[in-house]
């Protein structure tokens, strides 16, 4: 089909009674379906593939766990250990840990080296990013062996009324600037060495108690 302004280019697939059809957005965002289910869908402008069913990469997807501690959510002295900064928050009222924050995390890089992987040729990196306070497009990021794999420029309020923005937004950290929370980011890449460095940043550059950020989740999957 050709494409148009308002609907993709489609293939459609038939063995009755089943049917299939791929779709690709002119902005290069594909899907493929089988009846109303997404088999997969990749979103170009966010870069993330995503499915109603349960992924596989290659046949052995796997989170590395147990003896690797390849599994870091912050919530005990075990998955703190081995990074570059120590310091943790919580938001609110919530007890859930994460590693930054307000007043913490503001031009520091948190890095990690985890080694003892098994054997594998992909690793898919998952992680939840907060943004706190007054970000005015300065840019988050994060790197596997020193190579960005993910960066997002990120405002706070793109409108012209400040205090607009702040009634319809959540503030749960910090200053009374509304905050983004847990923005789910997962990348995959090749990679077969037995170790594995991630950092993590921002180009922020002022007060960390104006503007800062965290993570939190940080999980490296095998294949």
């Amino acid at each position: 089909n050709s494409p148009s302004a308002t609907s993709p280019s489609q293939i459609a697939f038939e063995s009755s009674p089943y049917s299939a059809a791929f779709k690709v957005a002119q902005d290069s965002s594909f899907q493929l379906q089988s009846g109303s289910n997404n088999v997969f869908y990749y979103n170009n402008s966010t870069d993330i593939l995503e499915s109603d069913y349960s992924l596989q990469l290659g046949s052995n997807l796997a989170l590395a766990s147990g003896a690797n501690n390849l599994d870091d959510d912050f919530e005990d002295g075990e998955s703190r250990e081995g990074w570059s900064q120590a310091q943790i928050a919580t938001c609110g009222y919530s007890p859930n840990t994460f590693l930054g924050g307000h007043c913490n995390f503001g031009s520091q890089t948190a890095s990690k080296t985890y080694s003892g992987l098994p054997a594998h040729t992909k690793v898919k990196l998952t992680f939840n990013y907060h943004f706190f306070d007054e970000w005015t497009g300065q840019t988050a990021w994060a790197q596997i062996g020193g190579q960005y794999v993910w960066t997002e420029k990120y405002q706070w309020c793109n409108g012209i009324l400040p205090f607009y923005c702040k009634q319809v937004g959540v503030n749960v950290c910090g200053e009374d600037t509304p905050d983004r929370i847990a923005r789910a980011v997962q990348v995959i890449v090749q990679h077969s060495d037995p170790t594995i460095t991630l950092s993590f940043g921002s180009t922020i550059t002022g007060d960390p108690c104006l503007v800062s950020w965290g993570i939190d989740d940080v999980r490296i999957y095998i294949a």
